[in-house]
């Protein structure tokens, strides 16, 4: 073990880049000079600038200046004066931001927005149309002097035109604020802390807009793919929604893989990608990703719940509105909004609205299909339930662990559910994969268990054992999604119940109880049978012999780091030969603990996105376990958590190459050829030391625990290098036998037994 630490950089921390930017006035030299003239002294029609429309219209006092700039007006908080008791959205406090910083922030961008859209002289102020857009000057000086309706006419007395309202003073103009601070707004009562991104002009004005509020940070990355990774470990430990940005044309295209992986998995990342102005569309501008060029909002479509660029500036509100609506609402899902940027910074009517006019959670249920499931799991003599991914996506560990605990059901998980119930729990069964325990495997899809309760999975190949023909011979076969389209898509289904994990769950343990006291049957609830497969993976198989000295095994390094990790630490696990031993040989004691893409199954994931699952929970210890092929993907992020002080820790195993490509090729093809091995190994631990974290060389076995305890401890960036056995065989025999089946003409490979 060998502790390394690289010195500061010459050049000191990163300079702040958008201290630097000017801003141009949106109306240009002309507006900017009355606007500072405003600032410095009084202009025609300011008694009315920041005045409620509302309040106005209903004879209410219309000057309100030193209300809203003081401490206690209604726009720092507290109840509107027309509407006792409705807190003014300003004033709303986001989940975990200070709402006086977010109140502050409103207030700046409103003062801004007056200023800018509706003080700029008497012409324009008066021309402001209802919806915050500028009036030929003729229609707006109606009702003022022009044609005399509604005014004194030449004798001074006042006619009234048919049919209008009768208004004191001059016309109150809508709030105005620019684009992408309304943005802003609507991410900030999210809860969103961070915006994942890297710099660019189209996307700038975002990044001036998060200087001047101060209420979301933005994360400087090295890749748009590690971006959106980093928004997507966020999304996953936090329970809300990450957000990366990118500028136009490569930016854009670099975050492909990231959102790709977010949507295979049902993470609600929201993508925000700049756009070459408007009027350049189709002219072969710089980076131009344009429906004329590379269409940006098509590619995203496909992995993408909802696409669209904004097509106004005044239709912001309702694009974000629609966005987080569909980011979290039903089946979870990334939403990517292409923004031009002559649009970001244009003034738009202030359309902020509270999140519960615009968006609801699922609760329903189907009363008659709850009834079946629940008759039919107390008539089973061997029930089971396998949990998947939308426990996790629903934040249904509780009712889930109630259900199985009322009814001893014994719980087998996906390999993206591992810990929904703590694998040393008496009912928790394991791993239902191809590389984990066959014995799981046997006990759920085999004949005995008559009753299966799938929860949250599509039962895809991975989520199925290879779609194992057995699942299908139940007596019943009852899943539960929130997505109707994935119920019976791989399976025949006996009881569909559509609806959110944890609300279905809950209502099916309280039928079964009123079901139950009715009319009692025999000796149920049950209690495990003899035989029982033991969660704890734990039956503790011998190492292989000569595993004390020279590079670890896998099962070593996986033993190690589970004695010092504590039982509520997040492990983030990247694809490799490593994913395939941890799903088997590493159990995880609690919900929200254990990280993994399985649905696109990239490689590199886990290095960023340890770093936004490390921002999301900063309190408890965050691991990444990964390859040395998959850090080579991403390690450059490692970067990203020097400089942000994320202290994530990387157990980078060291197995000179793609130890999983390897293996396949050797038992495919009999060592044939070999493509996947590097001729030189990477140096991880002087690569770290490059990037500034502190680093460690793990070469034998008893070493990785105490570097681990060590680097924790920290509480800084730490890289730990682990010397691994490359030919060790990790576990995914049934996954070549799936793979020969599917390649005829495949060279026959050895016998599978021992890789199993």
């Amino acid at each position: 073990m060998h502790p390394g630490r690289a010195p500061a950089h010459p050049l000191g921390g990163p300079a702040r880049f958008h201290g630097a930017v000017r801003h141009a006035h949106p109306r240009g030299p002309h507006a900017a000079r009355q606007e500072d003239t405003h600032r410095g002294g009084r202009s025609s029609g300011s008694a009315h600038a920041s005045a409620d429309p509302e309040l106005f219209a209903r004879g209410r006092d219309p000057d309100l200046r030193g209300r809203l700039g003081s401490p206690d007006g209604y726009r720092q908080g507290g109840s509107r004066p027309d509407h006792p008791g409705h807190p003014h959205p300003a004033g709303e406090r986001a989940r975990g931001l200070p709402g006086a910083q977010i109140e502050r922030a409103d207030q700046a961008d409103h003062d801004r927005g007056h200023h800018r859209g509706t003080l700029a002289g008497a012409d324009r102020g008066a021309a402001q149309g209802s919806r915050g857009r500028l009036l030929p000057k003729a229609l707006a000086h109606r009702g003022a002097a022009g044609d005399g309706r509604g005014a004194a006419g030449a004798g001074g007395e006042r006619r009234p035109h048919s049919g209008a309202l009768k208004q004191e003073g001059p016309p109150v103009p809508t709030p105005a604020i620019p684009a992408i601070r309304l943005l802003l707004r609507y991410l900030e009562q999210e809860g969103v802390e961070y915006i994942f991104g890297i710099p660019g002009g189209p996307i700038i004005s975002l990044y001036e807009a998060l200087f001047d509020r101060q209420v979301i940070k933005p994360i400087l990355t090295k890749h748009e793919g590690g971006a959106a990774f980093m928004a997507d470990g966020y999304a996953r430990v936090s329970g809300r929604i990450g957000v990366c940005c990118t500028t136009t044309g490569p930016g854009a295209t670099n975050a492909l893989t990231g959102i790709a992986v977010a949507c295979a998995d049902h993470i609600p990342v929201l993508l925000l990608t700049a756009q070459v102005p408007t009027h350049q569309f189709g002219r072969g501008a710089f980076q131009e990703s344009s429906p004329e060029q590379i269409d940006t909002v098509s590619l995203y479509r496909p992995v993408t719940k909802w696409s669209t660029m904004i097509a106004h500036p005044d239709s912001t509100g309702f694009t974000i509105r629609k966005a987080l609506r569909l980011l979290t609402s039903g089946r979870p899902g990334p939403v990517h909004i292409n923004l031009p940027c002559n649009f970001a910074t244009q003034l738009v009517p202030d359309e902020f609205r509270p999140s519960a006019t615009y968006r609801f959670p699922t609760r329903t249920f189907d009363r008659a299909a709850v009834q079946e499931a629940a008759a039919r799991l107390r008539a089973a003599q061997r029930p089971v339930i396998l949990a998947g991914q939308g426990v996790n996506l629903s934040r249904a560990w509780g009712p889930l662990r109630e259900l199985a605990e009322r009814f001893r059901i014994p719980v087998a998980t996906t390999f993206k559910a591992k810990g929904v119930i703590p694998e040393d729990h008496p009912l928790a069964l394991g791993l239902f994969s191809q590389s984990g325990d066959p014995r799981v495997r046997d006990y759920v899809a085999g004949p005995e268990t008559d009753v299966l309760l799938v929860v949250g999975t599509s039962m895809g190949e991975a989520s199925s054992c290879g779609w194992d023909e057995r699942l299908a011979r139940k007596s019943a076969l009852l899943q539960l999604d929130i997505d109707p389209a994935e119920i019976g898509k791989n399976f025949p289904v006996d009881v569909a119940l559509v609806g959110d994990a944890g609300t279905v769950l809950s209502e099916l343990r309280f039928q079964m109880e009123r079901d139950f006291q009715k009319a009692p049957i025999g000796a149920f609830p049950r209690r495990p049978e003899a035989g029982w497969p033991a969660a704890s993976h734990a039956a503790e198989e011998p190492e292989p012999s000569g595993a004390a000295a020279g590079p670890l095994h896998p099962r070593r390094i996986l033993r190690e780091l589970r004695e010092a990790l504590p039982r509520n630490a997040a492990l983030f696990v990247d694809n490799g030969t490593i994913r395939a031993w941890a799903g088997r040989h590493f159990p995880v004691y609690g919900e929200n603990c254990f990280f993994v893409n399985m649905g696109l199954a990239s490689m590199g994931y886990g290095v960023a996105g340890s770093i936004g699952g490390q921002l999301a929970d900063p309190k408890r210890p965050v691991v990444a376990l990964v390859g040395d092929a998959a850090f080579a993907m991403n390690g450059m992020e490692v970067h990203a958590a020097v400089e942000h002080d994320v202290p994530v820790v990387w157990v980078v195993v060291n197995n000179g190459g793609h130890g999983m490509i390897y293996h396949g090729e050797r038992l495919l093809y009999n060592g044939k050829f070999r493509s996947s091995i590097f001729r030189e190994r990477l140096d991880i631990r002087r690569i770290a030391q490059a990037l500034g974290a502190d680093s460690f060389l793990v070469e034998r076995p008893g070493e990785l625990a105490p570097a681990l305890r060590e680097a924790l401890g920290l509480r800084r960036p730490c890289v730990i290098e682990v010397a691994t056995d490359l030919h060790a065989v990790p576990p995914m025999g049934a996954r070549v036998q799936a793979i020969r089946r599917e390649f005829a003409d495949a060279v026959p490979g050895p016998a599978l037994a021992a890789v199993s």
